[in-house]
Parts: structure tokens; C-alpha cells; sequence
């Protein structure tokens, strides 16, 4: 039994921990240039010339929570109607993504993975399934502007 596929509480597996590992990563150095923090001196403003470990941190923890609990919401949702749902990394999509950043595309393409599940014959569920990601990020959002307004 490869020990990188074994569920840890029936939940996630440490290989999935692993691809989410890498996305948070390869997303964090995509957004580092867009969330900055704010320079204090003039030195802060002249290294943002290069790579900015704080605006990397930064970056991370915006954009983390958004990707990892996109993709558990759906896991979990295909787990709850007792599916069996694995993350996996897709590498043309995080290299893509990597390669419009680098050349500083206006746009930036993000597909870094996906939740296998199997095929799923119930529309309903199915359809809950897909929408589970996106009103995950739609709380985050509201969340965030809730605590921002007031």
C-alpha cells in the first residue's frame, strides 16, 4: 500500500496535502506583485525590483484560503453523498498560469487541479457538487467585505 494514498480520518489523504502544498506555492509567487505590502522606507520600495518575501507571504494568505477550501468544498460535498473524491494537481494548468506570470500576461489563466470524483448519474447531486467551490468563495467574499465595511 503506497503510504501517500492512505486517508487520514477517512478525510484527505497526505498526497493531497502534498498537491494542495504545491498549489498554495505556485499561486502564492503568481499573486505576489499583485498584493503588496505597504513599503516603509525607501529600501522597501527599491526591492520590490525582485522577489519579495513578504509580498509572497501575502499573497499566500489571500489567496490560500480561497483554493484550498474551493477544492475540499467539493471533496467533502462528494464525500457527503458517499462518493469517493481525491484532489489532483494539473500540471499544464499550473505551469500555464506560471508561464502568463513570468511573461506578464495582463491575463492569467488559473486551473491548477481538480476533484475527481466518479461519474455521477444524480443531476442534482452532481450539480451540488460543482457549486460547492464557487459558494465557498462567494462566503469568503462576503465575509471579507462584511469585515472590511464595518
Amino acid at each position: 500500500m503506497d503510504i501517500l494514498n492512505i486517508s487520514i480520518f477517512g478525510l484527505i489523504t497526505p498526497l493531497e496535502i502534498i498537491y494542495l502544498a504545491i498549489v498554495v506555492i505556485v499561486i502564492g509567487y503568481i499573486f505576489s506583485g499583485m498584493f503588496r505590502v505597504r513599503p516603509s522606507s525607501v529600501r522597501d520600495i527599491t526591492s520590490r525590483l525582485r522577489f519579495d518575501l513578504g509580498d509572497f507571504k501575502l499573497a499566500v494568505l489571500v489567496t490560500a484560503p480561497a483554493i484550498v477550501l474551493h477544492e475540499l468544498s467539493h471533496k467533502f460535498v462528494a464525500m457527503a453523498f458517499g462518493f469517493p473524491a481525491q484532489f489532483h494537481i494539473w500540471g499544464f494548468g499550473l505551469l500555464l498560469a506560471l508561464f502568463l506570470r513570468v511573461i506578464g500576461s495582463p491575463l492569467i489563466i488559473i486551473a491548477p487541479g481538480y476533484v475527481g470524483i466518479p461519474l455521477v448519474t444524480d443531476p442534482t447531486m452532481y450539480r451540488l457538487i460543482a457549486a460547492a467551490g464557487p459558494i465557498i468563495n462567494l462566503i469568503l467574499w462576503i465575509s471579507a467585505f462584511l469585515i472590511l465595511k464595518f
